[in-house]
Formats: structure tokens, C-alpha cells, sequence
């Protein structure tokens, strides 16, 4: 029954169905509109990021830098200013950077509208982004055909949801790509959001796509480490510092299964002001479906 309610709304999204579409805001002041600049991007993460969690409340009292991303994302990618994208990481980074965004505005989107929809985030709204619509669901299968066999670019996308990895506090950029994709892993891995030890049920419980994708993990350990028969806690423990390793260690002999979503939102929940009490009233509430994937 899931399977057939995912590829419907695949369908969905495919026909056109679904998503409706977001006009870059007008009132954006760009400075250089044509060129590619993330330092709007890099001032939206400043303001939303913290440890594990995103501030969606400081989005809402400002989301000028993060509208002013997105307008200038509509008219500066890879297909309507290439000779700005030389390479497959210019172009990745950009989609990388574009699908995050799309999620942060989304959110706030819901909760300055006081509806929450039962429909999947990634599939909420489409943006125009170089020059065309797409959902952040484009956007993610856009990013995962650029990356081809490397399994890190799934822990650059921030879906929203408090179980998966959090939002990394830099835009992706090119000549930096590689380091930083591994140090969002490193974060992810040390989350119990994405690995979490459960002694209850003596299993090392994954987030559901580092779960799907677990064979690969180990096999990029064994060439590296010219070794063969390693496990997933291998794995884990070669990409750990020494606090994650110990508590690592008390699941050796664990099975691997795939950690359950609460549904729940990424949001910081600190002491509401008074004149926010609604908004994070909307948060508390805020509940997600698995986007289809």
C-alpha cells in the first residue's frame, strides 16, 4: 500500500500535478543578478543552523537573504549561465545548495500560511530554479544522478525531518566539495538521528537511506582498507572520533536495522517569545510524511 501511494504521487509530480509553483519575490535587490553567489545562501545558514536543528522561527522574523537566494537561483544555473558551471561539482554543489534552500523556504512557506498539508514536503511547491520549475524532489534526483557512485551526496540533502542527517552550516562549493561532504558525513554519522545504538533491541538502528545504501559503505571499506568481511560497525567506527567509537563499541555483535522517522520536524525549540507563541505552537504540531524517494 505505501509502494502504490509513493508511486502515485511520482506520478503525480511527473504529470505536473502537483507542486505549486513559486514566483521568485519580487522585491529581491540582487547585487550582480547573473552571476552565481551563495552569500545570501551563506547568511541564511547563519541565521538557521544550530548543533542538530534548524531556527525556523529567525527564518520567519527575516526570510529576506533566503528569498533573495532562491530569486537569484531562478536565473543563474547551469543550463541559463553554463559557462559558470564548468564541471559536474560547480553543477552539484548548485543543486546541492538549490534542493536545501527549497526545503528551508518550504517550511517556512507552511507556517507563515497556518496550513500545514498532509502531502510530502519535497512535493509541496516547485520553484523556478534556472530558469524552469521544480520541485525539491527534482532537485534531489537531480543531485544524486550528478553524483553517480558516491554515496556521501545523500547526507548533504536535509530533508526536514528530525531522523536523517542535519543541515550542514556552509553552501557547498566546488573547490571544497570533497572535504566538505566528508565532514557532513562525519556530523551525520555521529548523530543518533542518523546511527543510534539500541540496547532494547540490540541492533544498530540507521537512518533508512544510509540503511539502503549500507553494501556500498562497506565495500568503499574494504578497498581502501584492502581487507574483506568487515560489517557496517566497521563501517562506522572508521568514519567516528574517539567519544562516538566508545559509544559505538557497546553495539559490537548488533544486527543493522532501519531507525523508525517520528515524522517530526529538524525545528529548534527554545522558549517561545511571546509574540511568537503561535508560530511555535505550528511547529509542535508540525508532523511529515517520507517523501518518496
Amino acid at each position: 500500500m505505501i509502494r502504490s501511494i509513493s508511486a502515485a504521487i511520482t506520478l503525480l509530480v511527473l504529470t505536473g500535478c502537483v507542486g505549486r509553483v513559486v514566483k521568485p519575490s519580487a522585491g529581491a535587490q540582487l547585487t550582480n543578478p547573473e552571476r552565481v553567489d551563495w552569500s545570501d545562501w551563506s547568511a541564511t545558514l547563519a541565521q538557521a543552523c544550530t548543533d542538530s536543528s534548524v531556527d525556523y522561527g529567525r527564518l520567519i522574523q527575516d526570510p529576506a537573504p533566503l528569498r533573495r537566494t532562491l530569486a537569484r537561483a531562478a536565473n543563474v544555473g547551469p543550463d541559463t549561465r553554463p559557462n559558470q558551471f564548468p564541471d559536474d561539482s560547480s553543477r552539484l554543489c548548485y543543486i546541492i545548495n538549490c534542493y536545501n534552500a527549497t526545503i528551508l523556504d518550504t517550511v517556512v512557506r507552511l507556517l507563515e500560511r497556518s496550513s500545514i498539508s498532509s502531502s510530502s514536503i519535497e512535493f509541496e511547491y516547485r520553484f523556478v530554479i534556472d530558469g524552469r520549475p521544480m520541485s525539491p524532489a527534482d532537485l534531489r534526483h537531480e543531485a544524486l544522478t550528478l553524483a553517480r557512485d558516491d554515496w556521501r551526496v545523500r547526507f548533504a540533502l536535509c530533508d526536514a525531518h528530525r531522523v536523517g542527517p542535519p543541515l550542514f552550516r556552509h553552501p557547498f562549493l566546488p573547490e571544497l566539495l570533497d572535504g566538505q561532504l566528508n565532514e557532513v558525513v562525519r556530523i551525520s554519522l555521529a548523530s543518533d538521528h542518523v546511527v543510534l545504538v539500541s540496547h532494547s533491541e540490540r541492533k544498530l538502528l540507521l537512518w533508512d537511506e544510509l540503511y539502503s545504501v549500507r553494501r556500498c559503505l562497506i565495500d568503499d571499506y574494504e578497498r581502501r582498507h584492502k581487507t574483506t568481511g568487515a560489517t557496517m560497525l566497521n563501517v562506522l567506527l572508521d568514519w567516528s572520533d574517539e567519544p562516538r567509537r566508545f559509544t559505538l563499541n557497546s553495539g559490537i555483535g548488533y544486527e543493522t536495522g532501519i531507525l523508525p522517522d517520528d515524522h517530526q520536524l529538524n525545528y529548534l525549540n527554545p522558549p517561545p517569545p511571546e509574540s511568537q507563541q503561535s508560530v511555535f505552537a505550528r511547529l509542535a504540531s508540525f508532523t511529515l510524511l517520507k517523501s518518496a524517494k
